[in-house]
């Protein structure tokens, strides 16, 4: 029976780098635990051979007599996986690497397979009891429901429910699932934040000073009125201001952009209005752990980062040592690497400029499209042009990188790792 693997969301994966080291420390695994108690795979060493297996006599004993791999990559049913394969034949970090996979001891040649799987968000992709270890990297902070008048918290927490259910049905006992999302900390959030959302949402008014607007503080997709915690009485003046995070920075950078091209006559208010609402919900700790209490019986938390736990969890390897996980509190937080590149002098400010623009436009890019062609009913060729020029007004915004909003800005991310009980 192969070790089957999957990666959920691939086309927003990240899980490339780690997939090289999860099939080698599964493959020591497999050739040191003794082949009468091997966890993930079956013995290929008895003197018969069991009845459902085709004879291998006459043939050159491989690794895959003894084990052997299936790599599933999911993603929504739209999605084009040509160039993902693409990545997987020509990437040299990828497990498909034929140069790697020879020299792995023992060779991984021939025993590497793998396929893509186009299904709707929270579908089942492979049969009951099927999967030893799965990914979900930096997929489910993005909402894959069609847009509803229902509140983006209860949709996301809906969508981290359904994929659970989905994937409980799916892992063998003992399975691993492990799962990263952007996220947010709790201390973002005070009383002025619902202020700050309805001011950026109405930043565009057809017949004031688009120039001296109210700027928005917090995208949408960040907040909502169920999570603000009420702010204490007591609050002193002189107390702490609440952490800036990239959000609140890239949406002050690309409303002024919009609101350019709404008084140049290029889109209309309300399509302006719909582009700044990006279908993503960062979660925070609370929310998350509101979901996980509801599979205590099917899933039991390994570790976790960012869920405000330090709890330390032993478990048992397949090899017998035991392994201690502590997990910790506080979210991952990742500065932007062409910041980071830029201060010791790696790259120059235009280049930093042009990472900055490509970040914009993996972000936003894609939402943008769809919500020019949808609600601005525009053709594709007035669609391109208008993202164009969005992108050059806000080059031209751009100015010294130690001025720029996003220069000290992190990324929060969430990691948890659940095993099937």
């Amino acid at each position: 029976m192969p070790v089957m693997i999957a990666e959920y969301g691939c086309m927003n994966s990240r899980a490339i780098h780690l997939l090289r080291m999860v099939l080698e420390q599964l493959t020591a695994i497999a050739f040191a635990v003794k082949p009468g108690s091997m966890a993930i795979s079956e013995s290929q060493n008895s003197v018969s051979t069991p009845s459902h297996r085709a004879t291998m006599t006459g043939l050159v004993k491989e690794t895959a007599d003894t084990i052997n791999f299936v790599v599933l990559h999911e993603d929504m049913t739209n999605s084009d996986f040509r160039w993902f394969q693409q990545v997987l034949d020509t990437h040299p970090e990828s497990y498909l690497d034929p140069m790697w996979q020879s020299s792995q001891t023992p060779s991984l040649q021939s025993a590497i397979y793998n396929a893509f799987v186009a299904r709707p968000f929270g579908s089942r992709i492979v049969p009951p009891d099927s999967l030893n270890v799965g990914f979900s990297l930096m997929d489910l902070h993005w909402i894959h429901s069609p847009a509803t008048d229902i509140s983006l918290p209860t949709v996301a927490h809906a969508e981290l429910t359904m994929s659970l259910n989905a994937r409980a049905r799916e892992f063998r006992r003992g399975g691993v699932f492990v799962l990263a999302f952007i996220a947010r900390t709790e201390e973002t959030n005070d009383e002025s934040i619902i202020e700050r959302q309805y001011s950026r949402m109405n930043c565009f008014q057809e017949e004031t000073d688009l120039t001296n607007s109210s700027r928005p503080k917090l995208f949408p997709a960040a907040v909502s009125e169920q999570d603000i915690p009420i702010k204490p009485s007591n609050t002193s003046p002189l107390s702490e201001k609440p952490h800036r995070d990239i959000w609140t920075a890239m949406s002050d950078m690309i409303v002024p952009c919009l609101q350019r091209l709404v008084s140049c006559g290029m889109m209309k208010i309300d399509v302006a209005r719909s582009m700044l609402t990006l279908p993503m919900y960062p979660r925070t700790a609370s929310q998350t752990l509101r979901v996980l209490e509801k599979f205590s019986d099917i899933w039991t938390l390994e570790w976790s980062c960012g869920l405000g736990r330090s709890d330390t969890h032993e478990i048992v390897s397949e090899l017998g040592e035991k392994v201690s996980l502590e997990s910790e509190p506080d979210t991952l937080r990742l500065p932007q690497p062409a910041w980071m590149a830029l201060k010791t002098g790696k790259i120059l400010p235009s280049a930093y400029n042009e990472h900055v623009i490509n970040m914009f436009k993996n972000l936003y890019e894609t939402h943008f499209r769809v919500v020019l062609r949808e609600r601005g009913k525009l053709n594709k060729g007035a669609v391109e042009f208008i993202l164009d020029s969005l992108w050059d007004v806000l080059r031209s915004r751009m100015g010294d990188p130690q001025t720029c909003p996003l220069a000290d800005c992190e990324l929060e991310v969430q990691l948890i790792a659940l095993r099937r009980l």
